[in-house]
């Protein structure tokens, strides 16, 4: 069996675009007869049993966690009063070329948390939260050491004038960083320039701070593809929203003066926000007594085709709340948190329903054997999730099967030189006035299995947050039948037009049902960066 490679490449290369000499994704069929694991069940591939921990040698908490396009996880917290990371290797082993042994503690200067990570497209992380009075952005080189271009010797404090928090941290497409959180009673947030310094030309000197009701506190940030931003949290006992021009100005189209709030039956505060392709927003909840969530219309109404009027809660039989939110490609959504002293996740279908094929009626729970609480989730391109946050005052990852996983059993994913695929050869940087073409070719011994209707072909782009950005069938007639002796192959196509992305980094994805529906075949995430034109 031979392995083909998945690519990307414009069909009207500007000048100015750089060809870069990286690796690529490849695909291989092995079994498709191989045992399937039901989705929701801890993978056992996974550190031991599905779960791993992971002790600085003091208090420890996990609170965010990004998943590299090499497959290696980095999780953020915090361990004694220090900005804390570590990076997992993809079986869950630490990645000793990073940090001391895998792990980085940084000091700054105060009761340091950090609360939200990302991940740049030059590899680079950022890690953002407090210092106990302060926003603080702290931002990493490849190997963990301290980035010294960014702020001072690699550290940005922000000071409102009173006592801050950063619980959310997005990066925009021209490279500027917006961090969210709270300023005493109010949301709060802050544009950075690239190295680090405040931007002017956001809020007044770089700062907006928002007043409700109620003590309002920021915990989730998302970007619009129009570049507005819309953030989340708590005002008071109600879950809060707030929507905000590019500028920083309230955006007086959303909700009543660019503001929402929404009551459940208990107090709640929104901790996580995604944005659907279809412009709706989804809240989850932690409430104390169950998992909630709330969709939301693009004008900041609730949705009333979602749950009971928009809203939902989900009973895990003691005291719960939701901490995360992933979108998955086919719509369905996943939340995680905690229940009891246990992780939790639940799987909610399009209209809010429960999805009985995930877990026990849709809900999972995961001991470690001590006091847990789930924080952060993250979706891996082979349908897996891996959820993080901590057991017993160490940092702690676990890792569930999902719809894809079946594919693991039968898909290796290996990386090769630079090739030349069908209309030219490959590329990571594309303008916004370029068409892309994306293609992958596997192979696939079922001469039933060719020719596939679209259906069962999907293409996505995620940012590198791991919200979906688009997600669509692969071109009508985009399959290419070859044969090499008894190996028979199928080339899979999907052109998107100028402009179906905005300027941005973005992991791209083919998914792949086989004939019998029994596996989801994946490629490995393959990252481009479309410029502005």
């Amino acid at each position: 069996m031979r392995p083909r490679a998945a690519r990307f490449q414009s069909s009207h290369l500007d000048t100015r675009t750089v060809v870069a000499s990286l690796l690529t994704a490849w695909l291989v069929i092995l079994s498709p007869t191989a045992a399937h694991a039901a989705p929701g069940e801890l993978d056992l591939m996974f550190g031991v049993g599905g779960k791993v921990t992971t002790d600085f040698g003091g208090t420890e908490n996990a609170f965010a966690l990004v998943l590299q396009p090499d497959g290696k996880l980095v999780a953020a917290g915090v361990s004694g009063a220090n900005f804390a990371l570590a990076r997992y290797n993809a079986d869950s082993s630490l990645d000793a070329t990073f940090g001391a042994g895998g792990l980085v503690m940084s000091g700054i200067g105060g009761a340091g948390v950090a609360r939200a990570l990302i991940l740049q497209p030059d590899g680079k992380l950022v890690a953002a939260g407090s210092s106990g009075v302060d926003f603080v952005l702290a931002r990493y080189n490849t190997d963990g050491t301290l980035d010294t271009s960014f702020g001072a010797g690699g550290l940005a404090t922000t000071d409102f004038g009173g006592t801050e928090n950063a619980f959310a941290l997005i990066r925009q497409p021209d490279g500027k960083l917006v961090a969210a959180g709270a300023s005493g009673a109010d949301f709060a947030l802050a544009r950075y320039n690239v190295d680090g310094s405040l931007d002017p030309t956001f809020g007044a000197g770089g700062e907006v701070t928002t007043g409700f009701r109620e003590p309002g506190v920021a915990r989730a940030l998302i970007l619009q593809p129009d570049g507005k931003l819309v953030a989340a949290g708590a005002s008071g006992t109600d879950f809060a929203l707030a929507r905000y021009n590019v500028d920083g100005s309230l955006d007086a189209t959303f909700g009543i003066g660019g503001k929402t709030t929404v009551g459940i039956s208990g107090p709640g505060a929104a901790f996580a926000l995604i944005r659907q392709p279809d412009g709706k927003l989804v809240a989850a909840v932690a409430s104390g007594a169950d998992f909630a969530l709330a969709r939301y219309n693009a004008n900041a109404t609730l949705d009333s085709t979602f749950g009971s009027g928009g809203k939902l809660a989900t009973s895990f039989g003691g005291s719960a709340g939701a901490n995360a939110l992933i979108l998955q490609p086919d719509g369905k959504l996943v939340a995680a948190g905690a229940s009891g002293a246990d992780f939790a996740l639940a799987r909610y279908n399009v209209d809010g329903s429960l999805d009985a094929t995930f877990g026990a009626g849709g809900k999972v729970t995961t001991g470690f054997g001590g006091t847990e609480e789930a924080s952060a989730l993250i979706l891996q391109p082979d349908g897996k999730l891996v959820a993080a946050g901590f057991s017993s005052a160490n940092f702690a990852l676990a890792r569930y099967q999902g719809d894809g996983t079946a594919a693991t059993r039968t898909l290796t994913v290996t990386k090769t030189g630079i090739g030349s695929g069908p209309g030219g050869s490959e590329q990571r940087t594309f303008r916004a006035t370029d068409a892309i073409t994306a293609w992958a070719s596997y192979y696939d011994a079922n001469d039933a299995c060719l020719g596939r209707d679209p259906a069962t072909v999907k293409f996505f782009a995620f940012n590198l947050e791991g919200q979906l950005v688009l997600g669509r069938n692969r071109d009508t007639g985009g399959v290419i039948n070859t044969q090499t002796g008894l190996s028979k192959y199928q080339t899979l196509l999907a052109t998107l037009a100028p402009g179906a992305l905005p300027a941005g980094a973005y992991n791209l994805t083919f998914r792949v049902e086989d004939c019998a529906r029994a596996s989801v075949l994946v490629s490995e995430f393959y990252t481009i960066e479309v410029l502005t034109p």
